[in-house]
């Protein structure tokens, strides 16, 4: 009546084709990760590996590089500024009566 056997049919025909999806997918899935894991422990996988790692170091070892560079001539230039600031202040003058090299007038 209405086309229900028809639908109770075509429902369980999709659920049955669902399951065999899923199993599909499972057996996809799982022959996906033998064939990572392979592929990561043979020699060119390695290489790969090895490759990435010694980026990741070099950026790693180039950021810190320059990060000690920068505070080391911040350091520097704060030096400089002092020494330089010291040396153009004005001197106070001295004071003339203990001059030795002035005599009494």
């Amino acid at each position: 009546m209405f086309g229900l056997k028809h639908m109770y049919r075509e429902r369980e025909r999709l659920y049955q084709r669902a399951l065999r999806l899923e199993d599909q997918a499972g057996d996809q899935r799982i022959a996906m990760k033998s064939q990572v894991l392979s592929t990561l422990s043979s020699a060119q996988g390695l290489l790969v590996s090895f490759g990435l790692g010694m980026t990741t170091q070099c950026d790693a070892a180039t950021k810190a590089r320059n990060s000690l560079l920068k505070s080391a001539q911040s350091e520097l230039i704060g030096i400089i500024s002092q020494y330089f600031a010291s040396k153009m202040q004005p001197q106070s003058p001295a004071n003339d009566s203990t001059d030795p090299s002035k005599g009494d007038q």
